[in-house]
């Protein structure tokens, strides 16, 4: 059942289309605020109703404009902010990769992880697949019975069955690029990072993990990993905070749990990053769910 989240402007819903697929359905509406850089555990895939926006997606940039697709990989940081002055309306799916493997599996489609990310290109610029995106969207947030299912999976599985097949198709057409290996200094930072975020944590910290001044790995961890050491803690505490929120947990033993400075700490980077707060992302994903 659909929450009235914030004035019904940003909504959360976890919608089963069966078979285990379960997906995420957020929506923003009258969104005028930046997302700083950050990356997901799951694939994203945005449908833009309206307003334009820069994204910033692996150190490369790119105009989001309305009536665009935006396919994010797990792992794939990314930013954006408004081109010019227009608020965001924006609605999109997330998926686990999981799901997403299952989604594969049943459509057959062929994906190779060396040669390349499912989603090459970050912007899709088709009206029939963008018609089909935001018509699934609208049908998933409106048809669900008490317990989440969806009542006609139907747009779902048309609208996924093309994604995935025009996005094995621009694989193929613009082929894979050679992976550039991290340097060992930035690895060891990420293991370090990736092994003590829930613990309070400084720069200088990180630094000395990776056997180099703060300025130092700063720029060599921005250019190897497209976000800054900084960014990819507080993205990784957020990670966590979705499923112990989704799990029932309160904001602020979230807050406390992940190294946290306090609760409103949390409350503000969690809304940058999912642009929904965390009390809000609690009750549409646990209490909704009961």
């Amino acid at each position: 059942m659909q929450q009235d989240i914030e004035s019904g402007a940003r909504s959360v819903v976890l919608r089963d289309y069966g078979n285990g697929v379960k997906v995420e359905l957020c929506t923003l509406f009258g969104v005028i605020e930046p997302f700083p850089s950050h990356f997901h555990d799951y694939y994203m895939v945005g449908v833009v109703a309206g307003g334009n926006r820069r994204l910033t997606v692996g150190g490369r940039d790119f105009d989001l404009m309305c009536g665009d697709l935006l396919v994010i990989n797990p792992g794939d940081p990314h930013s954006c902010e408004s081109a010019d002055g227009t608020k965001l309306e924006y609605r999109s799916f997330s998926i686990a990769a999981p799901v997403m493997d299952a989604l594969l599996a049943d459509f057959g489609v062929s994906y190779d992880a060396a040669r390349g990310p499912l989603f090459p290109e970050p912007i899709m610029r088709d009206p029939g697949l963008f018609a089909l995106a935001l018509d699934c969207h609208v049908q998933g947030c409106e048809d669900g019975d008490e317990c989440g299912r969806a009542s006609n999976a139907e747009p779902f599985y048309l609208f996924f069955e093309r994604l995935l097949a025009e996005s094995s198709a621009r694989r193929d057409e613009l082929g894979s690029a050679a992976a550039v290996p991290d340097s060992e200094a930035v690895a060891s930072v990420c293991r370090f990072i990736e092994q003590g975020y829930r613990s309070k944590m400084t720069l200088d910290d990180m630094a000395d993990a990776g056997g180099m001044g703060r300025y130092a790995l700063i720029r060599a961890f921005t250019r190897e990993k497209g976000i800054t050491p900084y960014r990819y803690l507080l993205t990784l505490r957020i990670i966590e905070a979705r499923s112990l929120l989704a799990a029932g947990a309160g904001p602020a033993e979230v807050a406390a749990k992940l190294g946290f400075a306090d609760q409103a700490h949390f409350g503000r980077t969690f809304k940058e990053v999912t642009g929904v707060s965390p009390g809000a992302y609690r009750a549409s994903r646990f209490l909704g769910g009961k």
